[in-house]
């Protein structure tokens, strides 16, 4: 997917969600006293769970939409290309898929790759690991790459895929995205929020490439 992105800056409608979220207290408020009147305590009490579950679903669900703030561009002739690699990729065919950009001008890179790790280490907050493999990752495609490229940098970025492009986006002044993934059928619920949101609400040029 590529093309040219209408604006470049966006940010969420903060005057907006405050007021959605006064009014979504109010009801609750009201409703738990409806609730324990009316059907009981117990009756209350399930009522007002699936109204806060509904509640968090609902927060978590907008706080994945909307424009994704990024940093400044420079003003220069250089093309800055924030190439997020989000899947097991073989760095040799990376490398050569990237140097198959098109582009007549001089070209940086800054690789991130998500510090991914598995549940139970994410449950016992130990995302070493995770930040280990990606740090080894970064290192095997910034050597692929070698010399292609005017200047070539990596990252490790958030163990939630979105949080670690979204991070990314917001600190280098990238001109476009290049999205390393898996094919649409083997993405995992992760990399499934990460992609949507990069072809959805990154308001720069995206580039898609898959080099399983």
């Amino acid at each position: 997917m590529s093309g040219a992105p209408p604006t470049r800056h966006g940010q969420p409608d903060n005057e907006r969600i405050g007021v959605t979220v006064i009014v979504v207290v109010v009801l609750l408020v009201v409703g738990t006293a409806a609730a324990f009147v009316y059907i009981g305590n117990v009756a209350g009490f399930i009522l007002i769970a699936i109204a806060v579950a509904l509640v968090f679903w609902t927060a978590l669900r907008w706080d994945r939409r909307g424009p994704v703030e990024v940093a400044d561009a420079l003003p220069d002739d250089v093309v800055r290309t924030l190439v997020f690699v989000d899947v097991e990729a073989d760095p040799a065919a990376l490398a050569q898929r990237l140097d198959g950009l098109d582009e007549p001008r001089s070209r940086d890179l800054r690789i991130v790759v998500p510090a991914r790790t598995d549940q139970l280490h994410r449950i016992a907050s130990d995302l070493e690991p995770g930040r280990a493999a990606a740090r080894e990752r970064v290192e095997e495609i910034v050597a692929a790459i070698g010399d292609r490229f005017g200047t070539v940098a990596g990252d490790v970025g958030d163990a939630d895929d979105r949080l670690a492009l979204e991070d990314a986006l917001r600190t280098y002044p990238a001109d476009e995205l290049v999205l390393v993934n898996a094919a649409a059928g083997r993405r995992d619920a992760l990399q499934r929020v990460a992609t949507e949101r990069a072809e959805r609400d990154v308001p720069l040029r995206v580039h898609e490439l898959s080099c399983e």
